[in-house]
């Protein structure tokens, strides 16, 4: 748990120029908690499903990776003026992650995943 503490603590720090500190402060009691629960939950999963689930974690990254690319190229379009798009983009994402619900469900999810697919490795 420490370990992922500090890399939580670097990333944010790495990224702290362009960082919505708000939306982080929200987020880190959360993060510190799915971290516990996934440290709770580390010893129970076998090492085969780990892997499973880990693969299938990755995937769901992926696929949110891509389908979050081919939103934007749809706003891009429908907005007449690239800075408005960008403008556009930037409003819809602070306002849809700066909600608590959402941002306490990811950050949970976060915590939890990074103890999951940390430890999953051979």
């Amino acid at each position: 748990p420490v370990l992922n503490c500090c890399a939580n603590v670097g990333t944010v720090l790495q990224y702290s120029k362009h960082a919505n500190r708000s939306i982080c402060m929200k987020m880190w009691p959360f993060i510190v908690l799915g971290i516990c629960v996934g440290t709770w939950l580390l010893p129970r999963i076998d090492e085969a499903s780990l892997r499973k689930f880990t693969s299938v974690v990755y995937a769901l990254v992926l696929a949110q990776s891509v389908s979050e690319y081919f939103l934007q190229k749809q706003r891009a379009k429908s907005a007449q003026k690239e800075d408005d798009a960008l403008k556009d983009q930037k409003k819809a994402s602070e306002q849809f992650y700066g909600r608590l619900e959402v941002a306490a469900a990811i950050s949970i999810l976060c915590g939890l995943l990074t103890v999951l697919t940390n430890n999953s490795g051979p």
